[in-house]
């Protein structure tokens, strides 16, 4: 998910204060989940919503990333 949000926020051209101001997230709570600890879902769905998009579409993103990049990591048999 953080990797799906930093895209979403590279693309939107939003620093992590920017975001942290714009959802009440504290900027160094924000930064700690961007970089390890997990994200709750009351702070997806605003981190979501300030980057035009649903928290579902953000996890619907990640579980893409995450299958496509099992399945160039598994060799064909």
């Amino acid at each position: 998910i953080r990797s799906t949000i930093k895209v979403a926020m590279r693309s939107m051209k939003v620093s992590q204060r920017d975001l942290a101001e714009a959802t009440g997230i504290p900027h160094s709570t924000l930064h700690r989940r961007l970089n390890g600890s997990p994200v709750g879902w009351n702070e997806l769905t605003a981190i979501a919503a300030v980057l035009g998009r649903s928290a579902s579409s953000i996890i619907a993103e990640t579980e893409a990333r995450v299958e496509a990049k099992a399945r160039t990591a598994t060799p064909a048999a």
